[in-house]
């Protein structure tokens, strides 16, 4: 614990000051807030995976493309 009004990893996320009801729905708010960051990041990083299969997919397409030669139709 550190000298932040009771923050620490086991404190919450607010440093408690009157210890009310108004404070219990800001430290429930802010469980919720960051569950939602949580989820948020394990999309962002979900993504970037896809993003990083996706581009090497584009890659291995553009190198096969490179040695195709197209005739017109005519």
């Amino acid at each position: 614990m550190d000298d932040r009004n009771g923050l620490g990893p086991q404190a919450g996320y607010i440093g408690r000051i009157t210890n009310d009801a108004r404070e219990d729905e800001m430290e429930e708010n802010m469980g919720q807030v960051n569950t939602m960051i949580g989820n948020l990041r394990n999309m962002a990083l979900d993504m970037g995976s896809e993003l990083e299969n996706q581009n090497r997919q584009i890659d291995r397409i553009n190198r096969k493309l490179r040695g195709i030669t197209v005739k017109p139709i005519l």
